[in-house]
């Protein structure tokens, strides 16, 4: 065991005998923190906004919630608060996309933790259900639990061997270089990629570990070492686990009805006005100082436009979406791989001032961000009985199968989504490939240029469900194929400068939100980062001095770093 190992372990131990005296001080911060809240919220009630204006620029999960904290926790009137774009789930014309047996636009399978969503559930525990009234939308995901929960992931090789077994057999050198990764600090790891700290050790990647890991939170080899790490710590416990995903919160519903248009009706309840066909494309600053004075905005019902901005108005901005320019496909036609980035805000206004940050090294190579999901619609139950039979599970209990050799990278979610419109007897499944540029192993044609059924006879084959190929496709509805040329993009590495802060120096009424942003410890590739980046905005810019959750520090546990040291680094 290494010296500074050892070192570890000594002052974990140290911890823990002093356990008792934190304890103490933690309830004694409490009573003060509780005193604090009670006089911040009478200072609250006593505020007025007058006619100040918030303008969120762009309409995803952290302008959503950035506009329900302003109303919840600082009084503000909704008709004052103004979103400018919308999700992914609305079409060009500002429609929202039908659900229909033909098409299911949403475009990725979302796990939850309890342990490392923090805002989001305490976000969600004040918003009402729409399937269950008298409950939040955090008690109805909760819930799920108790109906669906998720086995061990299954790996399947090429020659159709399963193994649910993750492989804790690291060898001497793996271990090692973990050690040593754990106990890093950001500032040392710079702009290294995964693949750089594992050069010695090029056998990680073959391991079920990182297969997981790699389909579970959609790191690549050619991601942010630093991000990959915190992303560790963040999961920490996991690494004492058999199975990752063991405590994970399957959503078996479509996340948009699940917990977007919650949202969105609670701010169309408090008057917010939201403009989903609406972009900003460029923001005015004022000459010496980082202060906005104007937003430029191009609309589909009418011509461009220009939105003044007085020295009191708030400018919140999303600088950049996973899910940009996402094209959708069918069962006869591939997704699109157009698209056009002429008009991204970010790229538009990164040089005018210091600490707008840089978006060049998150969107320059899509070879290394791109990736196609697809839904599958089928009707009856012959598919999903076949899988769980070929995993071992039962309903409602299956985790990612992983095409392990599949030279797509293939992988689906065994356990079928819902939503309220589909057929009593309609099967909806989750799957996506990562390296989409590779001609497929039995359709010799790069996945991104397959069309549904193409995605779906590669599949079949993968699976070995040869013999069942004529009855699966007999079944099938539709095979919706998404190509989302960004969808990695927040996980690559940059310059700490790279991303900008939530609040940049020198400003007072700009803001920085979602993916793109520097959280410190908090890994992007959570939908907590998009809430929690949301809600620090709210509360620097109108000086809300309350409590917000932090980020769940797994890795200060004395017990769990002795368990891990121990299990990994030994």
């Amino acid at each position: 065991m290494g010296k500074k190992i050892k070192k570890i372990i000594a002052a974990s131990i140290t911890a823990t005998a002093a356990a008792g005296t934190v304890i103490a001080v933690k309830k004694q911060r409490e009573k003060q923190l509780l005193y604090h809240e009670q006089s911040m919220i009478e200072e609250i009630n006593k505020r007025d906004y007058k006619d100040m204006q918030v303008y969120f620029a762009g309409g995803g999960l952290a302008s959503l919630s950035g506009a329900v904290y302003l109303i919840r926790d600082c009084h503000f009137k909704g008709e004052n608060i103004h979103i400018l774009g919308g999700i992914d789930r609305i079409d060009e014309k500002g429609d929202e996309i039908e659900l229909s047996n033909n098409s299911f636009p949403f475009k990725g399978k979302h796990i939850f933790f309890k342990e490392t969503s923090e805002n989001f559930w305490e976000l969600f525990s004040y918003i009402p259900s729409l399937t269950y009234p008298d409950k939040s939308v955090t008690e109805e995901m909760l819930s799920n639990c108790q109906h669906h929960s998720l086995t061990k992931p299954c790996l399947i090789d090429r020659d159709g061997k399963v193994t649910d077994k993750l492989r804790k057999d690291f060898s001497p050198l793996i271990k090692k270089a973990l050690g040593k990764l754990l106990t890093s600090k950001d500032s040392k790891l710079g702009q290294s990629t995964i693949r750089d700290w594992f050069k010695e050790t090029p056998s990680f990647f073959d391991t079920n570990f990182w297969y997981v890991w790699q389909t579970s939170f959609g790191f690549q080899k050619w991601s942010s070492l630093i991000l990959f790490r915190r992303s560790l710590l963040r999961m920490i416990p996991l690494f004492c686990k058999g199975n990752p995903l063991e405590g994970a919160i399957p959503i078996p519903v479509d996340p948009y009805i699940l917990f977007i248009k919650p949202l969105f009706a609670y701010l169309e309840k408090h008057n917010v006005n939201i403009y989903p066909t609406y972009a900003v494309t460029d923001i005015d600053f004022d000459k010496n100082k980082l202060l906005p004075s104007a937003l430029h905005v191009t609309c589909p019902e009418k011509d461009d436009y220009i939105i003044p901005l007085r020295e009191k108005d708030l400018c919140i901005i999303e600088n950049g979406s996973i899910a940009s320019s996402s094209r959708t496909g069918s069962l006869k036609t591939k997704a699109s791989s157009s698209f056009s980035d002429g008009k991204e805000l970010w790229k538009n206004i990164a040089g005018k001032k210091q600490g707008l940050g840089n978006p060049e090294p998150f969107f320059h190579n899509r070879e290394q961000t791109h990736k196609i999901s697809f839904h599958i619609s089928c009707k009856g139950e012959h598919f999903q009985k076949l899988l769980e039979k070929k995993c071992g599970n039962g309903p409602g209990k299956g985790a990612y199968i992983i095409l392990k050799d599949s030279n797509w990278l293939m992988s689906i979610f065994a356990t079928p989504y819902s939503h309220k419109e589909q057929d009593r007897e309609e099967r909806i499944f989750w799957g996506y490939g990562q390296y989409i540029d590779r001609l497929g192993d039995y359709v010799q044609k790069p996945m991104k240029e397959c069309t549904g059924e193409e995605i779906m006879a590669e599949l079949i084959h993968q699976l070995h469900f040869e013999k069942e190929e004529a009855v699966i496709m007999g079944s099938i509805i539709e095979v919706t194929p998404y190509y989302i040329p960004y969808a990695y993009s927040s996980l690559l590495p940059g310059h700490p400068f790279d991303r900008p802060n939530i609040i940049p120096e020198q400003s007072q009424r700009l803001a920085f939100i979602g993916p793109f942003t520097n959280i410190p410890e908090d890994v992007p590739c959570l939908e907590e980062y998009s809430v929690r980046s949301g809600r620090m905005a709210i509360y620097h810019l109108l000086n809300i001095d309350m409590g917000i959750c932090p980020v769940t520090s797994h890795h200060k546990d004395p017990k769990i770093v002795i368990d891990v040291l121990k299990k990994f680094c030994t």
